[in-house]
């Protein structure tokens, strides 16, 4: 056994792109001024939490969440953290691409298929593991018992898919707007490849799809 780890994800706050169903991956929005104020039911959980070390996006919306949430705190950014790249279908609706088959293809296998000049999913988890494993190394070797992660939609239900308790696949996970997500497990056992014990999630008062 060697020790304990508490790693949270917490999505980031609401942009412009999320408020209107908009595809939003590697286009650096900012947060929306006025619903900054939704956060504070999460922020009032985060100020109880005894943090070892903050990773966040290299994103503004991360970056920005990072800073309401952790205002005392430096955030180590991480471009591996950042969400899928959606190509040409950045800012789309899905009435924008409803008719396009190479679009409802990917919906069908968004393993094998990928958008027009975006990630493909095997570029996307090698990276997100690159930075996840950065992460679990420096847990390991500082000894650290919290650390909190920023990030986008994509990373967590990837990360969730391949980590928590619960088998469940990516397509079947969400993870919404400023909620926060809690595993807790074995640093040892989780650097060998196996799943966290614990999954807690934090409910927030922001409600959407995007």
């Amino acid at each position: 056994m060697g020790g304990t780890v508490c790693v949270v994800l917490i999505r980031h706050g609401l942009t412009s792109y999320n408020k209107e169903k908009r595809y939003l991956g590697h286009t650096n929005l900012s947060l929306l001024e006025k619903e900054r104020s939704r956060l504070d039911s999460l922020k009032s959980w985060c100020e109880k939490m005894k943090l070892d070390q903050l990773y966040s996006s290299d994103l503004n919306r991360c970056i920005e969440t990072s800073s309401l949430l952790f205002p005392d705190q430096n955030p180590v950014l991480m471009s591996s953290l950042r969400e899928y790249d959606f190509g040409d279908w950045e800012g789309k609706q899905y009435r924008d691409l409803a008719d396009l088959p190479h679009y409802q293809n990917w919906i069908a296998n968004p393993r094998t298929i990928t958008p027009p000049n975006g990630e493909c999913f095997q570029d996307f988890k090698n990276r997100i593991e690159q930075g996840f494993n950065q992460l679990l190394n420096d847990a390991s070797r500082n000894k650290h018992s919290t650390v909190v992660c920023v990030t986008h939609g994509g990373v967590i239900r990837y990360l969730l898919s391949e980590y928590a308790p619960n088998l469940m696949p990516f397509n079947e996970w969400t993870a919404d707007i400023g909620k926060a997500y809690k595993l807790t497990g074995d640093i040892v056992d989780v650097r060998r490849g196996q799943r966290f014990s614990l999954l807690q999630v934090v409910p927030s008062v922001v409600k959407t799809n995007g």
